[in-house]
């Protein structure tokens, strides 16, 4: 009898000791600040995702900005030219497009244009994308993607009573 106990008793702490032992392994990842994330991403891009640990997303965050601001600047300069020369026209100085008509000079000028505001565009949505990015990251840091990950699926009985 003594010894049932005594074996009853062990089992106890050993499944005890198990599943005390199955909690340590299961520590759930320390969860980042999204708010810290998006201010250091919005302060400098990219730094959001250097606090976050994901290095490999930074040369893309450049990349995209870069090339933004590059096709930015790229149609701001030709419009600054053509502008200067329609205005210098309209002045009665000589342009350096005296082949163009006005009119041709008015459609260079809303070409340009319009291009430097769509790139613009583009690079402020890659900005944004990157803030984004950062506080969801931050978000789901916290998040467990184990690989013990399960779903348990049991029959339950339903019941189903009419009140007539």
């Amino acid at each position: 009898m003594n010894f049932a106990r005594l074996l009853i008793c062990l089992g106890l702490i050993v499944v005890n000791s198990i599943s005390f032992a199955q909690n340590e392994v299961n520590k759930k990842p320390k969860s980042k600040s999204p708010r810290t994330a998006g201010i250091l991403s919005a302060v400098l891009p990219g730094a959001g995702q250097l606090y976050n640990r994901k290095f490999w997303k930074i040369p893309f965050v450049y990349a995209g900005i870069g090339t933004g601001a590059y096709i930015t600047y790229y149609n701001w300069r030709w419009y600054s030219i053509y502008r200067n020369a329609f205005l210098d026209r309209l002045n009665g100085e000589q342009d350096p497009f005296p082949q163009l008509s006005n009119e041709q000079l008015k459609q260079y000028i809303l070409y340009y244009r319009t291009n430097m505001e769509w790139a613009l565009a583009f690079t402020l949505i890659i900005y944004g994308l990157n803030i984004l990015d950062a506080v969801v990251d931050a978000h789901l840091s916290g998040f467990d993607v184990s690989d013990r990950l399960a779903i348990i699926i049991s029959p339950t009985r339903l019941s189903l009573k009419w009140h007539l």
